[in-house]
């Protein structure tokens, strides 16, 4: 991956984000964030927002350095500020490698009736990061 357009694209098929979640992150459309990806021209204040809010470092989208998503501990946004049921049920409408494993299938079923059940912040970021946590292993596979 040569640029930062090309590295977002990337980190945005790992976490499981279509192009209309990424533009309503940043608040445009999804014509408009696809173009900016392809011509290289997401806005500083945009990656910003994409980093606040999904946990990819900013640093790796801008110069490639680091790792993909930031550590734990520099994740700034809970749970509910990420829609953590829609991530789980895009997740569930997946078919690749990953989530064709019947036990993340499962894991991640309980997961969402667990966040329907209770609306605790707790166990919301819990989910979330337990979902992360996949994410970065699928990653590192990669």
């Amino acid at each position: 991956m040569t640029n930062s357009g090309e590295r977002l694209d990337y980190a945005r098929k790992q976490i499981g984000l279509t192009y209309k979640e990424l533009g309503d992150i940043v608040g445009i459309t999804e014509s408009g964030i696809r173009l900016s990806i392809k011509r290289n021209t997401v806005k500083d204040h945009y990656i910003n927002l994409i980093s606040d809010k999904t946990g990819i470092n900013k640093n790796w989208l801008l110069n490639g350095e680091g790792e993909m998503l930031l550590p734990k501990k520099d994740f700034k946004k809970k749970g509910s500020d990420l829609g953590v049921l829609e991530l789980i049920k895009h997740l569930l409408d997946r078919n690749d490698e990953l989530i064709q494993n019947e036990t993340y299938r499962d894991y991640i079923r309980m997961t969402m009736e667990l966040i329907m059940a209770d609306d605790e912040r707790e166990k919301k970021n819990k989910a979330l990061e337990e979902l992360r946590n996949i994410a970065i292993k699928k990653h590192q596979k990669d």
